[in-house]
């Protein structure tokens, strides 16, 4: 089975990426959440509500402190992020990555304009290998964004 990072920071990352490492859990795969800001949050409450899930929190990690990670953590065969990482939160993981790694990103439709700031194709350092998406609307930006990808 595969080892699985999801890497993500926010409400909607939250609500996205945690009912597919609870279902990536079930299949036997071994999912560590790498999350910040309002995922860590949510995590930290369902913790303390008795659903545990493991997860470290990066919040504040320098953008190259965050290479150091792998001196403790094993490289993953896949990652998956929502579109809020950046910089000190999970960005800096996901690009000193091995290029084997593959890296999905989940876009989820009401943040069109989030995703262009933070991973749109003329503003990011990033580029995942494919994009999840859960309506028409998130396929359209992304396709419109990244072109290369295809459909």
């Amino acid at each position: 089975m595969a080892l699985i990072w999801i890497v993500g920071r926010e409400t909607l990352g939250y609500r996205n990426l945690t009912p597919v490492a609870d279902e990536l859990g079930k299949r036997g795969h071994s999912v560590l959440m790498l999350v910040s800001g309002a995922m860590a949050e949510n995590l930290q409450k369902d913790a303390h509500n008795g659903k545990m899930r493991p997860f470290l929190n990066i919040e504040n990690f320098e953008p190259n402190g965050e290479k150091h990670i792998f001196n403790f953590l094993r490289i993953p065969n896949l990652v998956l992020t929502d579109i809020a990482i950046r910089p000190g939160n999970g960005l800096g993981l996901v690009l000193n990555l091995p290029p084997n790694v593959i890296k999905i990103t989940l876009l989820g439709g009401y943040a069109g304009n989030l995703f262009k700031e933070t991973l749109g194709a003329k503003n990011s350092l990033f580029s995942p290998d494919f994009f999840l998406v859960n309506d028409e609307f998130a396929a359209k930006i992304a396709a419109e964004e990244f072109p290369q990808l295809g459909e």
